[in-house]
């Protein structure tokens, strides 16, 4: 089977993000899951991690950028909001706002 372009982007936007956004956002608490069984049910192990947050994230905002459409917008939007109140450090931030190089 030739793999070209079109049909990763099929496999991609048609297939697999969908089924992830199916089953994969944690539409009660927030974020992502990091796997999902092989009913497709998730499989909680007791926190969410970064990089799946932002792995997920660009792949449906890629997704998006390749004609998916508004279910791949939201779903990205999504991981973003959980991930800028959970994963981000205030005070982190805030340090480092008044700390650039001038």
């Amino acid at each position: 089977m030739l793999t070209t372009r079109a049909t990763l982007r099929a496999h991609l936007c048609d297939e697999l993000l969908p089924l992830w956004e199916r089953h994969g956002l944690d539409r009660a608490r927030g974020g992502y899951w990091s796997r999902l069984g092989a009913d497709l049910r998730p499989m909680p192990d007791g926190h969410k991690r970064l990089l799946v947050h932002a792995r997920q994230i660009f792949a449906f905002t890629r997704a998006a950028e390749l004609g998916a459409g508004a279910w791949a917008r939201a779903a990205a939007a999504h991981g973003l909001a959980f991930m800028l109140e959970r994963f981000r450090d205030a005070t982190l931030a805030a340090q480092s706002a008044g700390s650039r190089p001038r």
